[in-house]
């Protein structure tokens, strides 16, 4: 909700202002009146009266602070449509011919929107501007940006400044058909996942995102305006208006009938939702703002009736369907795919090519459809497929794009499932044809795949990582490969590609007689065939450079090694000869090399079984040996945790901070490490965080200025600080938060001794000596959190940091007096000078953090470590615990937090045998 509006802001007395707030009055009663019948005149008049305050802010913007050049001020989203609704955004976009010329008018603009923000419920105090000469640019000018002015309706401006953003937009749309259509399609099939209720299920409706919901329908529109790139709002004018013009997949009169349902279904919900929120007393969370519970159909049918029920559910059917037939519209008639020259087309079916098409050859043609079943992964039709290999196994030619493609970063497993099927592959990689028709097992040919199928399927279990995300991951074995996975580089990922598509070739080029040894494998024979056939074959292959060879042949060679490592365990002269033949390949980056190796392994080995014949399965154990060879000559190549280091890495600094990091930090789930014992008895490490680490802590020994990481995870975000130490600088950051709005979630303080002091390992801190600090702190995204809000945050804090004996107001009685009687208090000695103090955390409160780290800082001289809960975050009142460090005992603690906390409970620590 936005704050009270300041008297004294220059907008009081201004009649226009004066009408805007008799308007939102006006609107509200309507709301509270209204019938659902009447939901576009609610949001309609809404939308009049917001907008026209608007158009007045900024024609007095421009008049305090002239602009230089020509300048247009829009409407976007529900402002430009004129459908604001009481929860709406107010959104507003700028776009001047030359962004430097005109920050004066930028910094006046944005420090009075500030104070004029907060009286318009919806409207941000964020200035969103863009210089003219960016729409021409494609990276500027995406997809986000044409659908935003799509909705867009002029507010102030020159017109002339329109008709060429107008100009610019309908090339765009041009460009971008299929990219906007797939994309709109995506969208539907992520809204149905989310909400999957039918319109006949009156126990559950998000009234924005669900099916049948408003989004569906603007979406739909949004691909009629933009087939003919005319605004949305004139759209609407049009399908009322008499005159004639193109009406197919325009909405019919029942379409709007319905959406005004909707609209006023939507107003009705949020004046729910928001005198909820004014009586919510704490206790269980309120629902979401736009999603209809069981509680709220029954309030519904109080409030409109089981008409008003019935009215909703056909509403919903009927925006549903409306959906459905726009996008089926499209397909059936077919969209032309980009870069294709017109030859392929998407249509029901999938891709097509028509039936006038003309490629010179096979190869233009296959590439044209793996263009664009790769760029969109959407189906090619089987008739197309047959055709095509036809021709591709008459007259198709090597060409080095094969291997440019299978380099080139992201996803490529559908693609070479379609190579596959077309031929490609028997045709660019040598022996493929003859791996083509080799089974398994011959004796059950109807149950089993061929080598060749196999083969494709180990790229799509390399490429399930893809599809994984590390919250989500509950296996430290898994946690690793994927982490492997997202880290090799390009040259390293077309090389694993190619070395899991040819695993098996050697062996089938190069029959050899049966072993006499009875495992039934003969390593010379083995290993003579991989070189000839990577000397024979392979290096005729257009594209492949000498550094890819030799990696592929070192997978290759290595994979029965892998098994039998797995097998017998560690031994440390088998890594060095490992570390060896790496540096032998001369390859562009070893450590690719070797994650690689690890992957090469995750796929040959099935650690992700695809569908298809299983082969070799390993079991937890020797999935750990893996990792463990592998983990171990990363930690060797790149050098952390006190091993040398090579001087390209890192600065002498660096390399002393290396060896001086405590296992505790390299060992914590931040720096994402397994906690498996290596072979050499210390915790396994994560070479390429810890380098992070490494240079953050350098950076601030050499500047003296400490250093601000801050990166946003799904629903919250992840604070990362390097500092010197010093008293309070935990809470000194938590007020900062406090401040902008955040409830802390957990936080884990790291200590690292001076790197010019007299410290011998990281584990010890030397007294009477300065140390380095690590502070990880997670907490809870807000509904303000943009771009601009995280620079704030940001410079907040790196302010606090650099100012540590900056005086600050004390807030924590003000903070603690609501919840002081609940909080119970407890003291529990750890021992070694460390002590957890524990107490309730209402959810209510979100500065209980800060206050109490203020206390123990300032009243009791403690040194904070780690804040953790007990429990989950639903529960009703979940426990709270700060482990901390002090120079005295709990008695003096507890008598220190006595005049702020009343009495604090000691408790003694259980320790369970």
């Amino acid at each position: 909700m936005n704050t009270p509006p300041n008297e004294n802001d220059g907008f009081q007395g201004l009649g226009w202002v004066r009408a805007l707030r008799e308007g939102l009055q006006q609107s509200d009663q309507r709301i509270r009146l209204a019938g659902l019948a009447d939901g576009w005149a609610l949001v309609n008049h809404r939308g009049r009266v917001i907008r026209e305050a608007m158009k007045c802010f900024y024609e007095r913007m421009i008049a305090e602070a002239p602009p230089r050049g020509s300048i247009v001020v829009y409407g976007l989203g529900g402002t430009g449509r004129r459908e604001i609704c009481p929860g709406s955004d107010v959104d507003i976009g700028i776009i001047v011919e030359n962004i430097e010329e005109n920050q004066h008018f930028l910094r006046h603009l944005s420090s009075r929107l500030r104070s004029f923000a907060r009286r318009v419920p919806g409207l941000r105090s964020v200035v969103k501007a863009n210089a003219f000469p960016d729409l021409k640019d494609r990276e500027h000018f995406d997809l986000k940006s044409l659908v935003a002015l799509l909705d867009s309706d002029l507010l102030v401006g020159d017109s002339e400044l329109d008709h060429r953003i107008r100009r610019v937009c309908r090339g765009r749309a041009a460009e971008l058909g299929l990219d906007f259509i797939f994309a709109i399609n995506q969208d539907f099939r992520r809204f149905d996942q989310l909400y999957p209720q039918s319109p006949g299920d009156i126990g559950g409706f998000h009234v924005k995102n669900g099916k049948g919901g408003l989004r569906g329908f603007q979406m739909a529109m949004w691909l009629y305006a933009f087939e003919r790139w005319i605004p949305s709002l004139q759209v609407y004018q049009q399908v009322r208006s008499t005159r004639r013009f193109d009406r197919e997949g325009a909405p019919s009169a029942n379409v709007l009938e319905a959406v005004g349902v909707l609209f006023s279904t939507r107003c009705w919900i949020e004046q729910r939702r928001a005198a909820q929120a004014a009586d919510y007393g704490g206790g269980e969370k309120l629902p979401p703002s736009l999603f209809m519970d069981v509680a709220d159909m029954e309030a519904f049918l109080h409030r409109f009736g089981a008409g008003g029920l019935t009215q909703l559910r056909n509403a919903r059917d009927v925006i549903d369907s409306y959906r459905h037939e726009t996008m089926d519209r499209l397909l059936e008639r077919g969209v032309v795919v980009p870069d294709t020259d017109g030859l392929v087309v998407w249509g029901s079916d999938g891709l097509r090519v028509s039936a006038d098409a003309l490629f010179k050859d096979a190869t233009e043609m296959f590439f044209s459809l793996y263009h664009a079943q790769q760029r969109f992964l959407l189906p090619i039709d089987r008739a197309v497929k047959r055709a095509a290999r036809k021709n591709i196994s008459e007259s198709l030619r090597p060409d080095p794009a094969l291997i440019k493609l299978m380099v080139s970063p992201g996803p490529v497993y559908p693609a070479i499932k379609d190579w596959f099927e077309f031929g490609v592959l028997e045709k660019l990689v040598p022996g493929f044809g003859e791996l083509f028709h080799q089974l398994y097992q011959p004796g059950h040919r109807a149950a089993t795949l061929t080598r060749a199928a196999r083969a494709v399927q180990r790229i799509q279990g390399l490429e399930y990582l893809d599809t994984l995300k590390r919250s989500e991951i509950t296996s430290s074995d898994e946690a690793y490969f994927l982490r492997q996975y997202q880290d090799i580089g390009d040259s390293g990922r077309g090389a694993l590609r190619l070395a899991l598509l040819t695993d098996e070739i050697p062996q089938t080029l190069y029959p050899t007689s049966p072993p006499s040894s009875p495992s039934g494998y003969d390593a010379q024979a083995y290993g003579d065939s991989v070189r000839r056939y990577v000397s024979e074959h392979l290096s005729d292959v257009p594209g492949l450079s000498g550094p890819t060879l030799r990696t592929i042949e070192f997978l290759l060679l290595k994979k029965r090694e892998l098994l039998k490592w797995a097998e017998a365990g560690s031994r440390p002269q088998v890594l060095e000869s490992w570390r060896r033949e790496i540096d032998q390949l001369h390859s562009r980056d070893s450590a690719d090399t070797i994650r690689a190796l690890a992957l090469f392994a995750y796929a040959a080995f099935d650690y992700h079984n695809p569908e298809g014949v299983p082969r070799i399965r390993l079991e937890p154990e020797q999935w750990q040996k893996i990792q463990n060879l592998t983990q171990n000559l990363l930690h060797g190549e790149l050098g952390v945790g006190g091993r040398p280091f090579e001087n390209h890495y890192f600065d002498p600094t660096g390399q002393r901070i290396g060896a001086l990091l405590p296992h505790r930090l390299l060992a914590s789930p931040h720096v994402d490490n397994t906690l498996r014992q290596t072979y050499e008895g210390t915790e396994t490490l994560d070479p390429q965080r810890a380098h992070r680490i490494i240079f953050a802590l350098t950076a601030v020994v050499q500047t003296g200025r400490p250093k601000v990481e801050m990166k946003r995870d799904g629903d919250f975000y992840r604070l990362t600080l390097y500092s010197w130490d010093f008293p309070g600088l935990f809470w000194r950051v938590a007020g900062a938060l406090y401040e902008m709005g955040c409830a802390i979630r957990s936080t884990d303080l790291y200590e690292v001794p001076d790197p010019s002091g007299r410290a011998t390992d990281g584990e010890s801190l030397i007294a009477g000596e300065r140390h380095l600090i690590v502070d990880v702190l997670t907490f809870d995204a807000t509904d303000a959190s943009n771009e601009a809000w995280e620079d704030e945050v940001r410079r907040r804090i790196q302010r606090r940091l650099e100012n540590p004996g900056e005086p600050l107001v004390d807030q924590t009685a003000e903070i603690l007096k609501p919840v002081l009687e609940t909080l119970c208090p407890s003291l529990t000695d750890l021992g070694d000078g460390r002590i957890k103090f524990s107490c309730n955390s209402p959810q209510s409160n979100q500065g209980t953090r800060y206050a109490i780290s203020r206390l123990l800082s300032e009243r009791a001289g403690a040194s904070i470590e780690s804040i953790v809960r007990d429990g989950t975050r639903d529960w009703p009142v979940p426990r709270m615990n700060f482990y901390v460090r002090v120079g005295c005992g709990v008695e003096a603690i507890a008598e220190a937090l006595r005049e702020d906390l009343g009495d604090v409970a000691i408790e003694t620590e259980e320790i369970v045998s």
